[in-house]
């Protein structure tokens, strides 16, 4: 019952060894004996016998406060009754630590690790502490979602466009699989009133080529008619 809070060997990958806390039954025992914020659950401590199938109870176990937790799926079935460790103030950190920053956990978000939590530990407040801790974990903040919701960019449409090669659509395409003479690089063209398509091959993206492809072009279809000319890169 223990072994995924103190320092017990277990049948876990070596690599995760560490996420274990140095603790023992007698120093867990202790830990909880000395926080004054527990003194109210040992009042309340009662036989197993006892424990109401419908809510919740604490009981020692070899020295170490208990607490016994319904299960809200077990509907009062005798193997709902959830076991939770009563975690000292001391060592509340370092268990929400390992149920969502170690290598195992996968940094979940609040409700999951709060559940996860509760399947085997149990302290006042403990979902608020749980909350604050995901909300300033420092790899959720880089690479979780966002808190804020993040409002779509307003859409403006193009304006509708009669004459041929007033607007150009010029985008670069690539890198692609090499060609017989090395053209890795494709600069697409297109009409915006008569979607005319040019696919020019280059070498690289560079700006010099890319100039002298669009020089061609325009030599022969002309530069955009709009003032000032007006071409859309994307």
């Amino acid at each position: 019952f223990y072994s995924e809070f103190c320092g017990s060997e277990g049948t876990r990958p070596d690599h995760l060894q560490d996420d274990r806390l140095p603790l023992n039954q007698e120093t867990l025992s202790l830990a909880q004996k000395e926080d004054q914020s527990l003194k109210p659950f040992f009042e309340q401590v009662t036989s197993e016998n006892v424990v109401d199938k419908d809510s919740s109870g604490f009981m020692l176990e070899n020295g170490v406060l208990i607490r016994c937790w319904p299960n809200p799926v077990s509907e009062g079935a005798d193997w709902g009754i959830t076991r939770q460790i009563v975690v000292p103030q001391a060592l509340r950190q370092k268990v929400i630590s390992m149920a969502h920053s170690s290598d195992w956990s996968g940094h979940l978000g609040v409700n999951k690790t709060y559940h996860s939590l509760l399947q085997h530990f149990f302290w006042p407040g403990m979902k608020k502490q749980v909350a604050m801790f995901c909300k300033e974990c420092h790899v959720c903040q880089m690479v979780g979602k966002p808190n804020q919701v993040i409002h779509p960019a307003p859409l403006h449409p193009l304006p509708v466009v009669i004459t041929p090669f007033d607007h150009v659509i010029i985008d670069c395409v690539g890198p692609l699989p090499p060609s017989k003479t090395g053209k890795r690089y494709l600069l697409t063209i297109m009409c915006v009133a008569t979607r005319f398509p040019e696919a020019v091959p280059l070498s690289s993206i560079t700006t010099k080529a890319v100039i002298k492809a669009l020089t061609t072009f325009f030599s022969v279809f002309g530069l955009p008619g709009c003032q000032p000319p007006c071409v859309l890169l994307l």
